[in-house]
């Protein structure tokens, strides 16, 4: 009996020191990388990676930080994008964990190049996600990793790392996932549109200096995994009427060449079809949107003003489809409409997926924007997030 008290006393006074975490290793003990550039030169494939100081990011939560949040980036080369990761643990001096990377940015070279050979070493690995932003951009990755947004805050509270919070005040370019390019990329006859990133140096001051952000500047069209084309922002004004999810976007109505009008378009709904027409391929587009008053210049009544905004969005269409089949880039990924609704159609001109479809036309565009307000005293509902 005295044996069974002094064992059942032994056990209680272990329990406490057996029931600590004793694998559990403190947050600056790893490096977290939270973006990561590719790059390829000169044969090479060139990774870069953005480091945070996640106990500094801890510290935010409570207040703002009284200095510039620090931002570490670095970069290493290789035959293969494995080789390129794996050197970058050469000077990491402590364990790096990849389970953290929000965005991932591809250099134009590395679009050029074809992004298959980068996610296929990426993607493998069992610490990263496929939720992960993707972009493009023409700038030094370097530089892009090192802007910081307002207020000394982290990056993470930046585009690169929360595109969906701008897309919801100006649906302009819609940002994109990892799992959806992935999925893109499989689909016949899609072009994958990804968002570029720019560092703008204009816009705003701080203390008189120039003060750098980041800003969406334009498009990479790109099919399967091979760069197109990259398009600026002003050129694809048509693109953002036909994004699919919650939108809300600023259109200026004009007459004559001059502004009469401003209105915020929202929950926008774009259909295509192809039209059942004999000869090259023509497809039927329908918009329909619900549109409030920001601003009114001259009043001319809420229905010229739903007739202005439907003349607008279509010449807008009108404009992207031309650019786009100039360019040999079919923005709106018909050729993949024609392969969802006329299969048969589609194979027999792209001999059946091996060459791209080139001579398509628009045939309708019908656009119906209702204005259900003036935009005054009124709150506005918050969308549900679908990314």
């Amino acid at each position: 009996m005295k044996r069974w008290l002094r064992m059942t006393f032994l056990l209680i006074s272990l329990a406490p020191v057996l029931s600590g975490c004793w694998d559990m290793k403190s947050i600056q003990f790893s490096n977290y990388i939270t973006a990561l550039g590719f790059d390829f030169r000169d044969g090479h494939y060139v990774v870069y990676g953005q480091v945070l100081d996640f106990s500094n990011i801890a510290k935010q939560e409570g207040g703002k930080m009284s200095a510039v949040a620090p931002v570490w980036s670095g970069h290493e080369e290789g035959e293969t994008i494995n080789t390129a990761l794996t050197n970058l643990y050469k000077t990491s001096q402590q364990r790096i964990y990849w389970g953290h990377i929000n965005a991932i940015v591809f250099t134009e070279a590395a679009l050029v190049k074809g992004m298959g050979d980068f996610f296929d070493g990426l993607t493998r690995f069992g610490e990263t996600r496929l939720t992960q932003w993707v972009f493009g951009t023409k700038e030094p990755l370097d530089k892009l990793f090192s802007v910081t947004p307002f207020f000394n805050l982290s990056p993470l509270a930046s585009i690169l790392h929360q595109p969906e919070d701008i897309y919801r005040q100006d649906s302009y370019i819609r940002p994109i996932r990892l799992y959806k390019v992935l999925a893109q990329q499989k689909e016949p006859g899609y072009t994958i549109l990804l968002p570029s990133l720019h560092i703008n140096t204009n816009t705003w001051k701080r203390e008189g200096e120039p003060d750098p952000k980041l800003e969406l500047d334009g498009i990479f069209a790109l099919h399967q995994d091979k760069l197109g084309k990259w398009i600026a922002k002003s050129q694809v004004s048509g693109l953002r009427w036909l994004q699919k999810g919650p939108t809300s976007s600023h259109l200026t109505l004009k007459k004559n060449g001059r502004p009469i009008a401003v209105i915020t378009v929202e929950h926008v709904k774009g259909h295509i079809k192809p039209a059942n027409k004999p000869g090259a391929p023509r497809f039927n587009i329908t918009i329909k949107g619900k549109a409030r008053i920001s601003e009114v210049i001259q009043e001319l009544g809420v229905a010229a003003f739903q007739e202005e905004a439907a003349k607008d969005i279509r010449a807008a269409i009108e404009q992207t489809v031309l650019l786009g089949k100039k360019d040999g880039v079919d923005l709106l990924s018909l050729e993949h409409t024609l392969y969802h609704d006329a299969f048969a159609q589609w194979s027999k001109l792209t001999a059946n997926g091996k060459k791209r479809l080139s001579d398509y036309a628009l045939d309708t565009i019908e656009v119906n924007v209702k204005i259900i307000d003036s935009g005054m005293l009124r709150d506005k509902e918050e969308p549900k997030r679908e990314y």
